[in-house]
């Protein structure tokens, strides 16, 4: 089985926007998604492709595409992305028969290598819903440090929640991978 990873395309944008417009009721509660805030089909694919327009230093996200044996199979980002500080990674297996299989973790260390390299960060977080447990299990395994759980709305298509708040700093990651 071959796991890989690469820079998404115009080609990513739809199944990136219909993984979530496309989701039923469990996989929103799941992620912690409203489904009423989330955009318009054209408006958010629109909006996806001016960040693929835009210089690196420029973007408000940029995604990792996830491959099994070739196939796209979820996608790892990055948004709020602070050039050289920061950034929030999020994580999404599109296709459920791959979720909880181990998997997950090897495609989230190859995107958390590409998230820091690419963005120079020094801190990478990441804040699932609490009552997720596949990045809640996958994040202490690649070195996050659990800073705290809390009750909010952790961004703009999400319900209040308890969420999760992990962080990796690029220094600890070198210190775990080797580079």
């Amino acid at each position: 089985m071959e796991l890989s990873i690469r820079d998404w395309d115009v080609g990513d944008v739809d199944r990136i926007v219909g993984y979530f417009l496309d989701a039923g009721p469990d996989d929103f509660d799941r992620m912690g998604v409203d489904p009423a805030k989330l955009p318009d089909r054209t408006a958010w694919r629109e909006a996806l492709v001016v960040q693929l327009g835009l210089p690196l230093r420029e973007r408000e996200r940029h995604y990792q595409i996830w491959h099994i044996d070739g196939e796209a199979v979820g996608h790892s980002n990055v948004s709020e992305v602070e050039f050289g500080v920061r950034a929030n990674m999020h994580l999404h297996m599109w296709e459920a028969g791959e979720r909880a299989r181990g998997r997950g973790t090897e495609l989230v260390r190859l995107s958390i290598h590409r998230h820091f390299k690419l963005f120079d960060l020094l801190v990478l977080l990441c804040e699932p819903h609490a009552l997720n447990p596949a990045p809640n299990r996958t994040l202490p395994k690649l070195g996050f440090e659990l800073l705290e759980t809390v009750e909010c709305t952790p961004g703009p298509i999400a319900f209040p929640q308890q969420v999760n708040r992990w962080r990796l700093t690029r220094e600890r990651w070198r210190a775990l991978s080797g580079g």
